[in-house]
């Protein structure tokens, strides 16, 4: 009776021990990772950007996507570029922006809720990151009440995403060098 006692005490103590344990989920090429929320899942990525996605069961989703420096002017364009997306979601909605810092790095982050035009109201935290060859963004999304009830570990979502330092591209191979000459008269 007391080993049965002792098996059923240590698989409530492993059960409640994995309920609270977090994710870490790393991009597929290694260079990101994020330490999901209790309860969030990794998710199938969607689209040749998308770095890291994930969701918790429940309509909140997070979608991490990187795009190489030299496609954009500059970080506004970057940043103008990826909300553009929103502000078709949610045409009526009036985004608030704010400078911030994630994993040392300097990002801007814009919130938006409205309504979707299947009648979902819905609320968007895209945070934008100057990553030094990289702009990457953290998209989060939550219907209103997932975002009233989870609103600091949404907005914390982005503060979680850790990039490392990209391993920089081989150096091109040298130019093949012709053959020397042979001094003329000599065979």
């Amino acid at each position: 009776m007391m080993r049965l006692g002792i098996a059923i005490a240590a698989a409530l103590l492993t059960f409640c021990l994995s309920a609270n344990a977090q994710t870490v989920v790393k991009s597929e090429d290694g260079n990101m990772q994020l330490t999901l929320p209790n309860g969030w899942k990794e998710a199938k990525l969607v689209g040749p950007n998308s770095k890291i996605r994930a969701n918790d069961g429940h309509g909140g989703m997070v979608v991490v996507t990187a795009f190489p420096k030299e496609d954009f002017k500059d970080f506004k364009a970057f940043a103008n570029f990826s909300d553009e997306k929103l502000k078709k979601t949610l045409p009526d909605a009036e985004p608030k922006a704010e400078n911030v810092q994630v994993d040392g790095k300097p990002a801007l982050r814009t919130t938006v809720s409205g309504t979707e035009e299947s009648g979902r109201n819905v609320t968007f935290i895209a945070t934008h990151i100057d990553a030094g060859s990289l702009y990457v963004t953290v998209l989060v999304r939550a219907s209103a009440s997932d975002y009233g009830r989870q609103q600091q570990a949404l907005m914390g979502l982005a503060d979680q995403l850790k990039i490392t330092a990209a391993a920089p591209p081989p150096p091109p191979p040298p130019p093949a060098q012709a053959p020397a000459a042979k001094p003329p008269g000599k065979r």
